[in-house]
């Protein structure tokens, strides 16, 4: 039921152009509705589109909220670890130039890629140069 009516407000954006609350629509539509009913893969150009349009309407909250369920969505379908780093740092720099407290989720995303690599004090541990949990 909550995949439906997720899936009726995505349906009437689309259809009517409605453009005030598309980014919130694509973004919780994607970020909490879509995983828990569907393959995770299958909400990435919704989040997609939602971290586009929220930017565009300069709507930084759920800019980020979208870019940090991007993430989130590759760390749990095994994306490359690679790019998980680079959309997290992309993510912590676009949190800091909105000015959002939401620098924690990326700084775990990031060193969680980081420790998986093998780029962290030691595996087990976010800690690295640049970061210290405390």
């Amino acid at each position: 039921d909550g995949y439906a009516f997720g899936k009726l407000g995505v349906d009437l954006i689309q259809q009517r152009g409605q453009v005030r609350f598309s980014a919130r629509v694509y973004q919780v539509f994607g970020g909490q509705i879509v995983p828990w009913s569907q393959p995770v893969s299958q909400a990435r150009d919704l989040l997609q589109t939602a971290f586009e349009l929220a930017s565009l309407q300069g709507d930084w909250t759920y800019a980020s909220f979208a870019l940090n369920s991007l993430v989130t969505h590759m760390l749990a379908t095994g994306g490359a670890l690679d790019t998980i780093r680079a959309d997290a740092s992309r993510g912590l720099a676009f949190a800091r130039k909105a000015g959002l407290e939401v620098l924690d989720r990326y700084t775990s995303q990031l060193q969680l890629a980081k420790m998986l690599q093998g780029l962290t004090t030691q595996f087990g541990t976010l800690d690295d140069a640049g970061f210290t949990v405390e």
